[in-house]
C-alpha cells in the first residue's frame, strides 16, 4: 500500500494499524512531518513486525492518494490524520490512462524522494 498525503502525523500510523497485515509493504510519501514522526514511525514498525514501513519526503503532491497492490488508486479529499472529523470524499481513479499517469508520477516521486524512515 502506498499513501500520498502531504500532511501526516502520528495519527496516520494509528489509523494504519487497523488495516495492515503481516507481509504488507507500506510506503508513505509526504511533504511535512512533525519532528518526532521518524521516531514514532520506527516504534510503530517495531510493534507491527512483518510489515515493511518506508517514509519518504516530497513536495510533488498537493492532493492525497491511496494505492493498493500497485494498481488500484483512490483520490482522497482530506488528510488521513483528519479523516472522520468532517465529511470528506474518496473517489476511485477508474480511468486507465489517468490511473497509469498517476502511478507513474507517484513512482517517480518515490524514487527521487529522500528516505526518512
Amino acid at each position: 500500500m502506498t499513501i500520498v498525503d502531504p500532511y501526516m502525523d502520528e495519527s496516520t500510523l494509528t489509523l494504519l494499524a487497523t488495516c495492515t497485515k503481516a507481509g504488507m509493504e507500506l510506503k508513505l510519501l509526504t511533504a511535512r512531518l512533525p519532528a518526532d514522526f521518524p521516531l514514532e514511525a520506527k516504534k510503530w514498525a517495531g510493534q507491527y513486525s512483518g510489515i515493511t514501513l518506508a517514509v519518504r519526503k516530497t513536495r510533488e503532491f498537493h492532493d492525497r492518494f491511496i494505492v493498493l497492490d500497485g494498481t488500484k488508486c483512490w483520490h482522497i479529499g482530506c488528510s488521513l490524520k483528519d479523516a472522520g472529523k468532517k465529511a470528506f470524499m474518496m473517489s476511485e481513479v477508474e480511468d486507465e490512462v489517468n490511473r497509469a499517469a498517476l502511478l507513474a508520477e507517484i513512482g517517480k516521486a518515490w524514487d527521487m524522494a529522500p528516505l526518512i524512515v
